[in-house]
């Protein structure tokens, strides 16, 4: 959350007295100019796609929605909990993939040991990276091959839709 809340120039605050509780508030910065007209990938029809994904993420709540969202646009989700269990799904049935979303800060194995183990043993597989903490800070480092795009969290279904086209229009 912190990195978020950070990504988005946001503050917090928190209160807790002993016996009476926490209070937890946020602050995000005002925007007081005009919206942009929505884009094209907002607007128009929504992509079919098909094929497996694989969704890795060690947040229920993402794995639940984003998978219903990807099963929505027509692929098949296979999901994982943690760096770790994806290389092993990956190893197995990485011919069978056509992407990967993968959230960068998991226990066990995180996303940047992941993508690196993905990349050595199947490098045609499009991987897209998915963090709260903004896209220079998390790519910092990052070795730019093989990465097939990014998004920041919270994101919503165009700019996923988007990145899912982008990432497997490279592949072509």
């Amino acid at each position: 959350m912190l990195g978020i809340l950070r990504g988005h120039h946001a503050g917090i605050k928190i209160r807790s007295t002993p016996g009476h509780g926490s209070t937890f508030e946020i602050f995000f910065p005002a925007y007081d100019g005009e919206l942009p007209p929505p884009s094209p990938w907002e607007t128009g029809p929504a992509a079919a796609f098909s094929g497996r994904v694989l969704l890795v993420d060690d947040e229920d709540v993402v794995l639940e929605s984003t998978g219903a969202v990807l099963q929505s646009m027509g692929f098949e989700v296979v999901t994982a909990r943690d760096g770790m269990e994806a290389v092993e799904i990956f190893e197995k049935e990485a011919e069978t993939l056509r992407l990967v979303l993968m959230d960068m800060t998991m226990p066990r194995m995180d996303g940047r040991k992941a993508f690196r183990a993905m990349h050595r043993l199947h490098p045609e597989v499009p991987v897209i990276l998915s963090s709260g903490y903004d896209r220079q800070v998390t790519t910092e480092g990052f070795p730019r091959v093989g990465l097939a795009g990014f998004l920041q969290k919270p994101y919503r279904i165009p700019e996923l839709r988007k990145a899912l086209a982008m990432a497997l229009e490279k592949r072509r």
